[in-house]
């Protein structure tokens, strides 16, 4: 009788083991990550685009989402999802900064789930000069502080 009912509990405890695997599986989300080359359009080819006036890359969509500018400050800073069409699903973040005395242009990007992007990312971010990476550093900061306060705290 202490065989069987220890049978029964290690082929539940089996059969549970194995269904939890499962769920977890299957709640994996797909990895978005941004390719070399979309990271490069965002940087270098979107703005020789806008340059000719050209529309942007086949295949891909930009939607603003987050916008920084304020009178007491030179520079503005704005959000744009890079969304495949296809998927629909982001693959990178193109923040246009524009230094409103001057109206220069820089360009960059948040790559996703790609540690050498991210890298070139912050490469990128301390060439724009001094004062505009301060701010497009304090800027992600608080957004990044805001986001998080909401998703931790609703």
């Amino acid at each position: 009788m202490k065989k069987l009912v220890l049978l029964a509990l290690l082929v539940t405890v089996g059969l549970s083991y194995g269904q939890e695997t499962e769920i977890k599986k299957q709640d994996k989300k797909e990895k978005i990550i941004t390719s070399t080359e979309e990271y490069n359009y965002l940087t270098k080819g979107y703005a020789d685009d806008l340059e000719k006036g050209k529309d942007i890359k086949d295949g891909y969509e930009l939607k603003e989402f987050y916008k920084f500018d304020t009178k007491k400050i030179n520079f503005k800073f704005t959000y744009y999802k890079f969304i495949e069409t296809a998927t629909k699903k982001t693959k990178a973040i193109l923040v246009v900064g524009v230094k409103k005395s001057k109206k220069k242009k820089k360009f960059l990007c948040i790559p996703f789930n790609n540690k050498e992007l991210i890298t070139q990312s912050l490469i990128d971010v301390n060439d724009i000069g001094v004062t505009m990476t301060a701010y497009y550093k304090e800027i992600n900061y608080f957004y990044l502080t805001n986001l998080l306060s909401k998703t931790h705290n609703e």
